[in-house]
């Protein structure tokens, strides 16, 4: 019966068969074998306690097989990941960099169109006396350099791959800001009709012979429009022309030109009575006078300032009419029976009425 249990034994140790059917025929055995059959028991569980360890040994190895291999898998995915990632920084750097190039480009497109910005307000200012100075600006398309260098120049880092994106939006709302110069016009059309405009000429005729004297010396003549000369009714009187017209003048050729200046500093009569005074560049013109001898006579004129350098300035100012020294020679201008010297000046101004008394 030993021999049978112990090769049970061995058989259930081997093939792990039933322990439980071990223990039934471990506790049959004869009270004479009792010790030695004590002893198998104890092995028995002995042995059932190795093969337990070693099924859980077995199973944990392979538990840890199993997390080795996500492991791994994580591993790999968190390496994809990571060039997926290289990859969308680099991404991002490169379209950053693209965009400031862009930015660069408008800006130096806008810089051009900032000089015209500044033309048309400056030119506004001068015709309709508004301040202009809270309108005129520098930096259309351009923030503060020290925001763009904390926001546009940074390398890209997970942390601010789109730190470059509110910038954009600054750059676009300081672009926004250009569109103001559209008013421009409007404000122009706003001040012509804003009143009664008329056109009017301011005579000056020259006969005193001191005067003549000197310009047939010279061919220079000096001499200057005050503000008291204008009717009191006139606000705001603008050059439109000036007509020349030189008495007992001869030349070896039909048309003799003559230049008109405006010395750039002038004053003005605004609606409100104000006395204001421009101070601008001086700007000349010429006078194509033609000939119907034994007199000259022609005109500076124009509609804009592109064909008339002083148009739209004031009338009150200083004027100064000449020959040019090689236009005297090369055309053998005779200015020695020269008898009278007549200059008008066309303007427009506003008309307005009188108070009631």
């Amino acid at each position: 019966m030993l021999t049978g249990i112990v090769s049970s034994i061995s058989h259930g140790i081997d093939a792990l068969i039933s322990f439980p059917k071990m223990f039934d025929q471990l506790t049959a055995i004869p009270a004479a074998d009792a010790e030695y059959g004590s002893l198998l028991k104890e092995t028995t569980e002995i042995t059932h306690q190795k093969k337990l360890v070693q099924m859980r040994k077995t199973q944990a190895e392979v538990a840890l097989g199993i997390v080795r291999k996500k492991l791994a898998l994580a591993e790999n995915d968190l390496s994809l990941a990571r060039q997926q990632h290289a990859g969308l920084v680099e991404d991002i750097e490169y379209l950053k960099q693209i965009a400031i190039n862009l930015i660069r480009s408008a800006q130096r497109y806008m810089d051009i169109l900032i000089k015209y910005a500044f033309l048309a307000a400056r030119a506004l200012e001068i015709y309709t006396y508004e301040d202009m100075s809270n309108n005129i600006r520098y930096d259309y398309g351009y923030i503060h350099p020290d925001r763009e260098e904390d926001l546009l120049l940074k390398p890209t880092t997970a942390d601010n791959r789109s730190s470059f994106l509110p910038l954009i939006d600054e750059y676009v709302n300081s672009w926004k800001q250009f569109v103001n110069i559209l008013v421009y016009q409007d404000r122009y059309e706003k001040y012509i009709s804003s009143g009664d405009q008329v056109h009017d000429i301011q005579f000056q005729s020259f006969t005193d012979q001191h005067i003549l004297s000197q310009f047939k010396q010279t061919a220079d003549l000096f001499f200057a429009v005050e503000l008291r000369e204008l009717p009191q009714s006139r606000y705001e009187a603008k050059v439109e022309f000036v007509h020349l017209y030189l008495e007992n003048v001869t030349s070896n050729f039909p048309a003799v030109t003559l230049i008109v200046e405006h010395s750039g500093r002038y004053n003005s009569k605004l609606r409100n009575g104000q006395i204001i005074e421009a101070i601008l560049r001086l700007r000349r013109a010429t006078a194509l006078s033609g000939s119907v001898p034994p007199n000259f006579e022609g005109s500076a004129s124009g509609n804009s300032p592109i064909d008339l350098s002083f148009w739209g300035r004031g009338v009150s100012t200083p004027w100064h009419i000449y020959i040019e020294k090689d236009e005297i020679a090369n055309k053998q201008i005779d200015l020695s029976q020269l008898s009278k010297i007549e200059i008008s000046i066309g303007y427009r101004s506003f008309l307005v009425p009188a108070a009631p008394t």
